[in-house]
């Protein structure tokens, strides 16, 4: 997965929800996810990539946020995952080995 890929939890309470990758937590494996919300990007969820579906949106904003180490507005973020659920074409569909 990658910084940026929006996704869908598989596993556990919070089943079903959107969520934005955020980070890598490298000495567990797990991946770093947040929502805006609940899971902000101060205090992002750490998951279980294996718990985690894959939608094939890419939300570029979120990457360049975060790989350039710049303050990542959660209601910014809200917003964007939203825009993600509500119509595919707002986020770029990624193919292949996520480009």
């Amino acid at each position: 997965m990658k910084i940026g890929q929006v996704v869908i939890s598989k596993q556990g309470k919070d089943t079903g929800k959107w969520y934005v990758v955020v980070g890598y937590d490298e000495r567990s494996g797990f991946v770093l996810v947040a929502d805006g919300k609940k899971r902000t990007s101060a205090n992002p969820k750490r998951k279980n990539p294996k718990h985690l579906q894959p939608t094939g949106m890419f939300i570029k904003e979120v990457a360049e946020m975060v790989e350039g180490r710049k303050c990542l507005a959660d209601n910014q973020l809200l917003s964007l995952i939203e825009s993600c659920r509500n119509e595919e074409t707002t986020c770029g569909k990624v193919t292949g080995s996520y480009a």
